[in-house]
């Protein structure tokens, strides 16, 4: 029963305002006994930080993650406040008229040919990056470069496989040279007339 007493005047306090500069984990514990008991508990009310942070959220799309949102020890027992909710809901409706207003007033200037739409976005497009920009094109010369190599190794990998093949059949060499020297070009010809010298 001493508990239960202490619980109630700690309660009593928090909810005069006379508890505030506890930190927040006491509070959380006091409004955990308080629900516990069955006492009314009344976190503290942010209706200007909330309606302020549903605001901006809203406005952009949600992306200001909800972790930020302020909260009050025992909010999550009790429940918001009125004027919590009252503030969200007008900050909801006050960010949604962000992203409307801006899509209708796009509308009406393309409607009225001050603008169109496909080409606002393809400007946008150019301007959001230059460095953007400069990435893909040498990145596209760094693909068409890395292209040309893969296909001058693999040339290079087949001319040196003929060529040790060649080397191996050096008895048929000879009977071959029309065959290798379209396959393997003047360098690797001349290559192999000086081996055969050596040889």
């Amino acid at each position: 029963m001493e508990l239960y007493n202490i619980v109630e005047e700690l309660v009593r306090r928090h909810n005069k305002g006379e508890l505030n500069d506890l930190p927040k984990q006491d509070l959380e514990n006091i409004a955990m006994l308080a629900k516990q008991f069955g006492l009314e508990f009344k976190p503290k009310s942010q209706p200007l930080r909330k309606g302020l942070f549903d605001l901006a959220d809203t406005a952009l799309l949600g992306l200001i993650p909800n972790t930020l949102r302020p909260t009050s020890p025992g909010e999550d027992l009790f429940g918001e406040s009125a004027a919590d909710k009252l503030a969200g809901g007008v900050g909801t409706v006050g960010g949604a008229l962000v992203p409307i207003g801006g899509a209708f007033k796009l509308g009406q200037m393309a409607k009225s040919g001050n603008i169109s739409l496909m080409g606002l976005a393809k400007d946008q497009m150019a301007r959001l990056n230059p460095t953007r920009d400069r990435v893909i094109s040498s990145t596209s010369d760094f693909a068409s470069n890395a292209a040309e190599a893969a296909s001058t190794g693999l040339r290079n990998l087949q001319n040196s496989r003929r060529y040790n093949d060649l080397i191996s059949g050096s008895t048929s060499l000879m009977s071959d040279a029309a065959e290798a020297s379209a396959a393997l070009g003047p360098a690797y010809i001349e290559r192999l007339r000086r081996l055969l010298r050596l040889s």
